[in-house]
């Protein structure tokens, strides 16, 4: 309890007298007009279903700024005691004290990120756990059957498709019952606690909307889910999110590696417990899949807005299958079966992987754009009908105005393909990184192949739109053992390159290369690799500030003040000879394998602000980024 006390008030969002904090967000904000509302008796528009804000609601009196502090401080430290309890009845005490300081406190993304903040899945994952231990982990009563069902009623009221889960799991548990008497009696409570629930959401869809489909639930199936594309996505999520959007995911094997151990320790839960625990495991796994074949769970709405607090719930599990795989598998199945679920899961991600590759059939697609007022046309003709899995867009200057499916309007891109308009996130998503790139995901590849893109960027005021690649995701074996090699080797890489930003006493840049402009250029030096050098055919310049982040300056794209240009050897160099470097074409300095200098413009404002110097191939792919300090 104290410990959540802690991360609450040191949470960097925890709302205060001066800030609104995470009710900011949107759907926190919903959560607490709602609570509001319900704390004065009224009925209003209420985006989510009541389940959550009503917990508000009942604490809104107390804490004003946190009447969600004592419904999450309930849930979060029930589930770090059912968890306490659940490996308790695998291991010892001692041990089940250090995988419950392992597997929940010491999780971020679950504890601080999914626990601590009000997020109605909140309630949901209390639900998961003590249904979990109630009927898997001791033994199965009517009494016990009864309390589960009320969580169950909670869970529907606060997300009602999570509670369809939990009913598989408790299913597996009347069977556990002697009597189709305790059956009935435990159905029955169940039953009641359903009926009370759907009530409420009807009652109030019923009052506000006229109807028992609301916005929210109607928004969820116009958006849809879809099992097509359903490898590729879990392979995105797990493995690689930077597949197709080249932006800054990660990924859940990246920060769970021991997910490869669970399998012998899975195993031995379903071998000490039977059916029940099959059950479980199954509608946890449908849980999951649930959530991963929803359209508009890309990998940026994923890691960027929290949609992995759906399924964090499984995180102290899957370090309790590992640490079972490690010290208990092998006294229950032997030491060859063991290292053969071991290997198993060691391999899996090794053998499988996917890359991106450019489509069509090696003829570069057509790209043209116009411009009409403050929106931007652009069509993109394909040489052949082609089934793609993205578009990504080279915009040479920043956009000011967010093009983010998740944070812009509905309206803001608006997409055909073939003629034929296309929906919001059902059929596209647009993501946004914070290095300006963007990219059209199509979260269903089972479709018509394209041949012709026609889509309208609205109210972004800028026509810098450069080039659009179209890709789609091919299986490559050892693809992920590849892409982990890759990295590795790019950090390797990184960390040999040198770069330095200095000022210089010249003026070679400006309205047009060579032609003073009347200010002095900054200057970067650098010391690439050669192996760096090989395949580098453009760089950039991004910067990180308040008012402007994204590109700055670019070799190829840039034209007068944001063009980079070149010279050999370095700025310390040259004012030694006391003579200006002869400017040179970038191909002349990787050509060389001495060090060279980038001549940019770089204005009082943005002296001191976070530079990163970016190296591209042919295809705009990025090779590296370099930090550059700023000037002292």
């Amino acid at each position: 309890m104290i410990l959540y006390v802690v991360t609450y008030v040191n949470h960097p969002a925890v709302p205060s007298s001066q800030s609104a904090g995470w009710f900011s967000w949107y759907d926190q904000s919903e959560y607490l007009r709602t609570a509001k509302d319900l704390a004065a008796f009224k009925l209003r528009y209420s985006v989510y279903p009541l389940g959550y804000p009503m917990l508000g609601a009942l604490f809104l009196w107390l804490l004003p700024l946190h009447p969600f502090f004592i419904p999450n401080l309930v849930c979060a430290v029930g589930i770090a005691l059912l968890f306490y309890r659940i490996a308790g009845a695998m291991v010892s005490r001692v041990e089940a004290f250090i995988l419950t300081v392992a597997g929940v406190f010491a999780q971020s993304y679950f504890w601080v990120n999914t626990l601590t903040p009000p997020w109605n899945s909140v309630p949901v994952s209390f639900a998961i756990f003590v249904c979990a231990y109630l009927i898997v982990f001791r033994k199965v009563t009517v009494g016990s059957l009864a309390i589960c069902g009320f969580a169950i009623a909670v869970a529907f009221l606060c997300r009602p498709w999570d509670a369809l889960f939990l009913m598989m799991l408790f299913a597996a548990g009347l069977f556990e019952l002697g009597t189709w008497r305790e059956r009935i009696r435990a159905t029955s409570t169940l039953a009641l606690g359903l009926f009370i629930a759907v009530s409420i959401i009807a009652i109030d869809y019923l009052t506000v909307f006229g109807t028992l489909m609301s916005p929210y639930v109607k928004q969820h199936l116009d958006m849809g889910f879809s099992l097509s594309n359903f490898p590729l996505r879990v392979y995105q999520i797990v493995f690689d999110g930077n597949l197709i959007a080249e932006g800054v995911h990660p990924a859940v094997f990246a920060k769970m590696p021991y997910l490869s151990l669970i399998l012998p320790g899975v195993a031995l839960v379903i071998r000490r417990f039977g059916r029940r625990a099959a059950a479980w495991l199954v509608s946890m796994a449908a849980m999951i899949c649930f959530y991963l074949s929803m359209n508009g769970l890309t990998p940026s709405n994923f890691w960027s807005y929290h949609g992995y607090r759906y399924l964090t719930f499984f995180v102290p599990f899957a370090v309790l299958f590992a640490y079972l795989s490690l010290t208990r598998a092998w006294r229950e199945f032997g030491w060859k079966a063991t290292l053969a679920g071991l290997a198993a899961g060691v391999l899996m991600p090794v053998v499988v992987g996917e890359k991106a590759v450019a489509a069509g059939s090696g003829t570069p697609a057509a790209l043209s754009k116009q411009a009409e007022g403050k929106s931007l046309h652009f069509t993109l003709q394909l040489p052949e009908a082609t089934v793609l899995d993205g578009i990504r867009l080279q915009f040479d200057r920043s956009l000011a105005i967010p093009v983010d499916s998740s944070i812009s309007p509905p309206d803001r891109v608006m997409l055909q393909e073939n003629g034929r308009p296309e929906s919001l996130f059902r059929d596209f998503v647009v993501e946004q990184e914070p290095n300006g790139t963007v990219t059209i995901v199509f979260p269903q590849s089972v479709r018509t192949p394209i041949s012709r893109l026609d889509a309208t960027f609205n109210g972004i005021d800028n026509d810098s739109l450069s080039a659009a690649t179209p890709v789609k995701a091919e299986f490559q074996p050892f693809g992920y053992f590849l892409h982990v090699l890759h990295v590795l080797n790019r950090l390797r890489l990184n960390s040999e390159i040198a770069v330095r930003l200095v000022s210089t006493p010249w003026d070679l840049t400006g309205s047009a290369e060579g032609v003073p402009d009347g200010q002095p250029d900054f200057a970067i030096d650098c010391d690439l690799p050669a192996e760096e050098k090989q395949g580098l055919t453009d760089l950039e310049i991004r910067v990180n500030s308040g008012s402007l982040t994204g590109k700055w300056a670019t070799h190829s794209r840039g034209m007068n003040w944001d063009k980079l240009a070149f010279a050999h050897g370095s700025v310390e160099d040259d004012l030694k000879a006391q003579h200006p470097p002869q400017l040179v074409s970038l191909t002349d300095v990787l050509n060389s394998s001495g060090k060279f200098t980038i001549l940019f413009k770089l204005p009082e404002p943005y002296r001191k602000a976070p530079l990163i110097l970016v190296g591209l191939d042919r295809q705009g792919q990025e090779l590296f980024e370099k930090q550059i300090a700023p000037l002292s």
